[in-house]
């Protein structure tokens, strides 16, 4: 990952925690502050009539493998603190400000901010949960705050071998079992605020929202049918509803009947209206920014507009801007930090799937699986190695691993879906070589790396339909009578 360079003995660094109407912030000359944009709330906190501001979160629990959301209402007290009228007051041009990622609210700030002429930067999500979790297991907005400042500062620490004497006096209670778990999480993470990025992720999210609301159409039109219809059970599946949705109030002899059935078949219309208006936005944003991106993503097999955008949106346009390596692509893209709860226990979570990655590749997961699909190949490889064994949705997380393994190296060499499976043939094919070509006691003990190696250059190769070169192949044979 590419630094971003910042010179911190020539800026100050805020850390920003951003709710609907307000901004938390923490800075280390003045200490917390807190902004407030409602002017009739700005008003009762000055006057005294109001001693705290509430934030609305949606909370995430996972249960099992699924994911549950609940809206949670959070109290954040403003007795005592530093009350701004305006955000200029505290942040000054050439500031630097680190923010999490907040979605509307975060994206509005930022704005802000960036007027006033700060530099507004975004932590890596799941990096920061553990890097606050490690230095301080409570949380609240303040101590939010106060974290997204500290990890700025630790950022630049790291980056920079010259500040290493000034560590006592920018965090002074840092100490060498502190260090030690910088060191162990490794180097941290900031990201700048990209526009396209943000407009997809937005669209995508709208997408997701319509999708939601046309299956909700459609599923009360099927009520409907299944009451007045009894008889017939042909329009049961969604695919044969949009296709033939003009023909059922024809089939309804009951004026009162059939007025409800007209409803909500107007209601489906509308949600299939919306949801078609949201595609297309996405596919002219992304063919504006990304023409050529694009159009390598069209080389994969059965990819839809929307699952293209997500890649794009999620890492994708960081890998073409040669920003990020496999591993942090493939860990930003799929994984995604949520809450995990069992009785009282209530901790954070990483080994689950983004919402819209979850969602919207289930799809293409499961086309996946059809006989004349050019990844059931890659399917029956993840049927014989120890991802889940035949449990159908464990083997959906490694199976994405695989898929994004390729994509980031069709966006990285401009090459289309094929091309890739070539090169990532060739990457294999070198490896495989090199540990053959190792003395028989050392490869005794590389057999099994050998073996998950020729598996996967099987598998690419009936992806490709081709058959190895022979020299490849005498390995291959060799390797499979051993193992």
């Amino acid at each position: 990952m590419k630094g971003i360079n910042i010179d911190l003995r020539s800026s100050r660094i805020h850390g920003c925690d951003v709710g609907r109407g307000f901004v938390i912030g923490y800075v280390q000359d003045t200490g917390w502050y807190v902004y407030i944009d409602d002017p009739n709330l700005l008003r009762k906190v000055k006057r005294g009539k109001v001693k705290a501001i509430h934030k609305h979160k949606t909370i995430r629990v996972s249960v099992g493998n699924k994911v549950y959301e609940r809206s949670q209402v959070v109290r954040v007290s403003v007795k005592d603190k530093k009350i701004v009228e305006d955000l200029s007051e505290v942040v000054k041009p050439g500031d630097i400000v680190i923010m999490e990622r907040t979605g509307a609210n975060g994206l509005r700030y930022a704005n802000i901010l960036k007027r006033i002429g700060a530099k507004v930067y975004i932590v890596d999500g799941k990096q920061f949960s553990r890097f606050r979790n490690g230095f301080n297991p409570s949380k609240d907005d303040y101590t939010d705050a106060s974290m997204l400042a500290t990890y700025g500062q630790l950022y630049i620490i790291q980056r920079d071998p010259h500040l290493s004497k000034y560590i006592q006096d920018l965090v002074p209670f840092l100490s060498s079992t502190l260090l030690k778990f910088l060191k162990e999480i490794g180097p941290l993470r900031l990201y700048i605020i990209h526009k396209v990025e943000l407009k997809l992720r937005h669209l995508i999210n709208e997408y997701r929202r319509a999708d939601a609301d046309l299956t909700e159409a459609i599923n009360r039109l099927k009520d409907h049918l299944t009451a007045f219809l009894p008889s017939s059970d042909a329009f049961r599946t969604r695919k044969y509803i949009l296709n033939h949705i003009n023909e059922f109030p024809s089939m309804i002899e009951d004026a009162d009947y059939k007025e409800a059935v007209e409803y909500e078949i107007e209601r489906v219309k509308i949600s299939l209206k919306r949801k078609q208006m949201i595609e297309r936005r996405i596919e002219q944003i992304a063919m504006a920014y990304y023409p050529k991106e694009w159009k390598i993503l069209s080389t994969l097999p059965h990819i839809s507009t929307v699952q293209k955008a997500v890649i794009l949106a999620y890492g994708g346009i960081r890998v073409v801007e040669g920003k990020m390596k496999r591993d942090e692509f493939i860990g930003y893209a799929i994984e995604g930090t949520n809450r995990k709860q069992s009785g009282r226990v209530d901790t954070t979570s990483t080994d689950k799937m983004r919402r819209e990655v979850l969602h919207l590749f289930w799809i293409y997961y499961t086309q996946a699986h059809l006989s004349k699909s050019p990844l059931r190949p890659l399917v029956e490889y993840l049927k014989t190695v120890s991802y889940g064994g035949d449990i159908f949705e464990k083997r959906y997380r490694k199976f994405l691993d695989k898929l994004f393994e390729i994509v980031r190296i069709m966006l990285k060499y401009r090459l289309s879906f094929h091309q890739a499976l070539h090169y990532r043939y060739k990457q294999l094919s070198r490896h495989l070589t090199r540990l053959y070509n190792l003395g028989k006691d050392v490869k005794r003990k590389q057999m099994v790396e050998m073996g998950y190696i020729s598996a996967s250059i099987k598998t690419i190769l009936q992806m490709l339909d081709i058959e190895a070169e022979p020299h490849i192949q005498r390995i291959l044979d060799e390797i499979t009578t051993e193992v």
